[in-house]
């Protein structure tokens, strides 16, 4: 799903980041909402599922924008909205405010 222009990175315990671009936000739902259902997909015989909950928010570059103020707000927004996903019951997409809509978990 991630391609080799992406950047993943382990955020913290069980929180990862990745970043990348996509044309628009069509293209960004569509991309985690594949890795949602692999995640998903992915079972092993005699374990729990797995799930996962994310944390969706987009951005345009801004020129004018300190890049290191501009990661840390989309961080933050991600974050949000990924405590948003928990408390909605986990195992589900939310998306940051004026993204496309929430992905319940049998969407």
């Amino acid at each position: 799903i991630a391609r080799a222009d992406d950047l993943l990175v382990r955020l913290g315990g069980e929180e990862l980041g990745w970043v990348a671009h996509f044309p628009g936000p069509e293209d960004v739902t569509r991309a985690a909402e594949r890795l949602h259902a692999a995640v998903r997909d992915r079972s092993v015989p005699d374990l729990p599922p797995v799930t996962v909950s994310m944390g969706v928010v987009t951005a345009e570059p801004a020129a004018d924008r300190d890049p290191v103020t501009a990661v840390l707000s989309l961080l933050s927004t991600a974050d949000r909205a990924l405590y948003e996903a928990k408390r909605a019951g986990r195992d589900r997409i939310a998306y940051a405010a004026g993204r496309p809509r929430e992905l319940s978990p049998t969407s």
